[in-house]
């Protein structure tokens, strides 16, 4: 899934036979803590820690709070029919507010920052120390600069890829291959699949076609689109390139043909239902696509037993390899939200 279907003003793409081919991977970073980077990390991380949890806990408040008002009040003037109507109006009361002012976000959030940092002071003075991944995502968070990040929910300390990765990945991606990201500045697409169980390190998915353009379908688009090859890099934060292993390029090619027949002929599956296919979301649109040339992605089971299918299902089936990423965690996705 994916919410920002829009080109930068004047983006040109680079012609991928203009470009070096680059090594598959960014270098990786060492994982031993090193002291002059680990010595003051704790106050840092453990603020992060706080701040994202209390502040989970903060946006559930309101509605709560309301809620119970509302049944209160409700079930004094009418009983237990009113009572249910009541915490309803009161539920949605609450959600309002808090999507509004994101009130209970910051109250919590900031609460759970500042118990998390001197929590953080204790146990570096127990001498506790984060691994240096852990250090380095957190370096950036700060009590005086937390209110403004609680306040936007699109903040995210991870950049953009960057036209020189995105040429990187683009130099390896090949017809049929399929382009796995993610976008940190939408958080809600990491969330809602955590909360199904999905490992939600990556959320969207598209597929590169014969002209160095990929297709895929949006939220926002509500019909399966193409886009330039290296935008749907550079409109992520994060992103892998994973290739089929096609029989043959005809069965390549079958799977990609049904794919653009289908580009702005169908509508976003708001449904999630496996079982038609007027209506695709991308995950939904990518499998079946890999179906047609006989590449078979099976769904998992989520809520009451529906079908689904997740980036993890692509990730992890042993008809695809991965040739190129830059790599994605959801917990420190998480972290930058705060840091």
């Amino acid at each position: 899934m994916k919410v920002e279907p829009l080109c930068p003003p004047g983006y040109r793409p680079v012609p991928l036979a203009a470009r070096p081919l680059l090594p598959a991977h960014r270098p990786a970073s060492p994982v031993a803590p090193l002291p002059s980077e680990t010595a003051d990390a704790c106050p840092s991380l453990f603020g992060a820690i706080g701040a994202l949890a209390a502040g989970v806990t903060g946006r559930i408040l309101p509605p709560a709070l309301l809620a119970t008002a509302g049944a209160t009040v409700g079930s004094t003037l009418a009983g237990l029919v009113g009572g249910g109507l009541g915490a309803l109006a009161g539920l949605y009361a609450g959600y309002r507010l808090e999507k509004r002012t994101r009130l209970g976000r910051l109250v919590g959030g900031m609460a759970g920052g500042l118990l998390g940092a001197g929590l953080g002071h204790l146990a570096r003075g127990a001498g506790v120390q984060p691994s240096l991944e852990l250090a380095r995502e957190t370096a950036g968070f700060s009590l005086r600069s937390l209110p403004a990040r609680l306040l936007d929910p699109n903040y995210t300390s991870h950049p953009k890829i960057s036209p020189a990765v995105a040429a990187q990945g683009a130099s390896h991606c090949q017809p049929g291959d399929l382009v796995i990201t993610n976008d940190d500045g939408d958080f809600s697409l990491e969330l809602a699949q955590k909360a199904v169980g999905v490992s939600a390190h990556w959320t969207h998915v598209g597929i590169v076609d014969h002209n160095h353009r990929v297709m895929d379908i949006l939220l926002t688009e509500n019909t399966a689109r193409s886009w330039p090859l290296e935008f749907i890099f550079t409109d992520n934060t994060h992103a892998k390139v994973l290739r089929p292993a096609y029989q043959d390029d005809a069965a390549r090619d079958r799977t990609l043909d049904w794919a653009r027949a289908k580009l702005g002929k169908v509508t976003y599956d708001w449904k999630f239902d496996l079982e038609s296919d007027d209506a695709l979301y991308c995950q939904e649109y990518i499998q079946k696509a890999l179906k047609q040339g006989g590449i078979l992605i099976e769904p998992r089971k989520v809520l009451l037993f529906k079908d689904f299918v997740s980036a993890d299902e692509f990730g992890s089936s042993p008809q695809l390899t991965e040739v190129w990423s830059t790599g994605s965690n959801f917990w420190l996705n998480w972290l930058s939200k705060v840091t």
